[in-house]
């Protein structure tokens, strides 16, 4: 039975999922009005972008069968995530399948 409050896992997630797109910072005018950059800063790794923090302080103020919990969790979906990428694998579409026609 689960017993980590889901707000706390939907918290965990959220921060994973922004931790996990993060990109080096590319924007040369920092500066500029963040509508109209599409508000890319956001996804930028940063000294400034507390993102990292945030997902190690919330996985810090989990107890100890809380973090048994969320990393049971996070076995599960990487190998439930494995067998279905590897089912896609096997599973070829006709397309790859097809020999080449030699052109004469």
């Amino acid at each position: 039975m689960l017993t980590l409050p889901l707000e706390k896992l939907a918290y965990i997630i959220t921060k994973a999922r922004e931790f996990d797109v993060e990109v080096p910072p590319v924007d040369e005018d920092p500066g500029s009005n963040p509508s109209d950059d599409a508000e890319w800063d956001v996804l930028e790794a940063g000294a400034d972008n507390p993102t990292y923090q945030e997902l190690v302080d919330a996985i810090s103020s989990l107890s100890d069968p809380g973090r048994v919990e969320l990393l049971a969790l996070t076995w599960l979906v990487a190998a439930t995530t494995a067998r279905r990428i590897g089912a896609r694998r096997s599973k070829k579409p006709a397309a790859f399948t097809m020999r080449r026609r030699r052109i004469t």
